[in-house]
């Protein structure tokens, strides 16, 4: 008979979905370079395939759905058994050596299921701290029992992992830090900056700041609002904010509040981008004032394409920044000294190249899409190299 160490290792890859974001575009990018002639990616979406679905396919990684009625996906009573049954039936015809979780949902359930049917190599990867526990207590109980059932738990900042090893106290689970990655050569030949800003319609010569985050509260758009309207007098003239991201329910709030602060004119809001790469190359400085993060890959994308990012000092934000070399980090909350801040660099063109310039070599020295790619593969091959029987049960 074929052994794990003989045969393509068969991973199932469990998120909710693959609509756009932080987590599911750092999925697209590295599960089909973790496919080689050990190992085999299948992944399972639990709500819908989402908007990243067709390109993850395209490029040879098969996703899976419950394809749900609506009837049922309106009914919260039917949705969560009838997708618990679609997980076991996918489970029990698949037999995949590991079940991979991403963020809690995915977690729960798919946690749930592969541990009940006993799944040889059982990982979860929380990609955020764990303030979404304080909503769902009994949640949150159901995720420290599955700790235990779980073969490795990885998390993507120091922050994340310190929070997991208080979590799963005294049990003997191994945890691993897995950093995220970024392809710097998505950097390397954006479109002319002139170009872009003439699409975007940004003066040539504005001083341009960007945030790259979908509009949901924790992100801190509001704060950097008010940022900039304490700051406006001490940046160059003109400049411009673009706000890149879909738009999770704020938008219409956000932008009243910018124009009770006399800075409506100064913002872009672009929505969803799929020329990321291009509109940071044509920025001057990135920012995120996020109240809650895990890794950001928006900072890491900035940082890439030769921005110094300012971000708020949260999860592994500061973890990515290095204050004062790479870019500056702010306490959370405190438009203030955000506002402060990005007046900082707006007035100091060689420092904010100089930062930039640091930037882009720290990200291709510790945080490259290869190393990242070689974890993963190191995590999954050090499961399936573990006996079946004493696997976790």
């Amino acid at each position: 008979m074929a052994t794990s160490q003989t045969r393509q290792l068969q991973v199932l890859v469990m998120i909710g979905s693959l609509d756009v974001g932080g987590t599911e575009q750092h999925l697209c990018q590295i599960l089909p370079m973790l496919q080689d002639t050990r190992i085999k990616i299948t992944v399972a979406t639990i709500n819908h395939r989402g908007d990243l679905a067709p390109e993850l396919e395209r490029l040879g990684v098969p996703v899976l759905d419950p394809g749900l009625p609506g009837w049922i996906k309106r009914n919260r009573a039917l949705k969560i058994p009838a997708t618990l049954l679609w997980l076991v039936t996918l489970i029990a015809k698949q037999r995949p050596d590991i079940v991979h979780t991403f963020l809690p949902a995915a977690y729960i359930l798919g946690g749930l299921c592969s541990t009940f049917l006993r799944v040889p190599g059982r990982i979860m990867s929380r990609r955020s701290l764990n303030h979404y526990q304080q909503q769902h207590p009994i949640l949150t109980y159901v995720e420290y029992w599955l700790h235990g059932k779980m073969g490795l738990l990885i998390g993507n900042s120091a922050a994340i992992l310190n929070e997991l090893k208080e979590e799963i106290g005294a049990k003997t689970v191994p945890v691993r830090l897995i950093l995220n990655g970024i392809a710097a050569d998505n950097f390397v030949d954006p479109k002319p900056r002139a170009t872009l800003r003439a699409e975007i319609k940004v003066p040539e010569d504005a001083f341009l700041i960007v945030i790259v985050a979908n509009l949901i509260p924790y992100k801190g758009h509001a704060d950097l609002l008010n940022a900039l309207h304490s700051v406006a007098d001490q940046l160059p003239s003109p400049w411009r904010l673009l706000c890149v991201g879909r738009d999770d329910g704020p938008l219409e709030s956000l932008k009243t509040q910018a124009k009770n602060l006399n800075i409506a004119g100064h913002i872009i809001w672009l929505g969803r981008r799929t020329d990321i790469a291009d509109i940071l190359c044509a920025s001057d400085i990135g920012v995120l004032p996020s109240h809650e993060e895990g890794l950001s890959n928006a900072v890491l994308e900035g940082m890439a394409a030769g921005l110094p990012m300012v971000v708020t000092d949260v999860g592994g934000s500061a973890e990515l920044v290095v204050n004062g070399e790479t870019g500056l980090v702010v306490p959370a909350h405190m438009p203030s000294q955000l506002g402060d801040a990005i007046a900082t660099l707006a007035v100091d063109a060689l420092r904010r190249h100089t930062m930039g310039a640091v930037a882009h070599e720290r990200v291709i020295r510790k945080f490259s899409i290869t190393d990242c790619v070689q974890n993963y593969q190191q995590a999954y091959m050090s499961l399936s190299l573990t006996p079946r029987k004493f696997r976790r049960s």
